[in-house]
């Protein structure tokens, strides 16, 4: 592994209105090889306003994130998983399996 592949994690802390509402949706992916490819999607994700958690598993080709979709729409998770291999050297895809109203 060279020094330019490794990522360090974002940590948050949702804000209250961010926790209001929470769905979750899992998301297969494709090109996410390795666990600093899983680290760099889980920052692109973590990093939008709405979002409370996430978890990549690269080894399953899924992620699982934890959202309030009055904050932000499906549509931005998928789009922020392709941005994360927007380095020319990396290139992300997802694709919703599921999403899940959290009661």
């Amino acid at each position: 592994m060279s020094g330019k592949c490794h990522v360090d994690a974002i940590q948050k802390v949702p804000s209250v209105d961010e926790q209001r509402n929470a769905n979750v949706v899992t998301l297969n992916l494709w090109g996410v090889g390795c666990s600093n490819c899983a680290t760099r999607v889980r920052n692109r994700l973590i990093l939008l306003t709405g979002v409370l958690d996430v978890y990549v598993d690269h080894l399953r080709s899924h992620a699982r994130v934890v959202f309030n979709p009055d904050l932000v729409a499906v549509s931005e998770l998928v789009d922020a998983v392709r941005r994360a291999g927007s380095d020319g050297m990396h290139e992300y895809r997802a694709e919703v399996e599921e999403i899940r109203e959290i009661p």
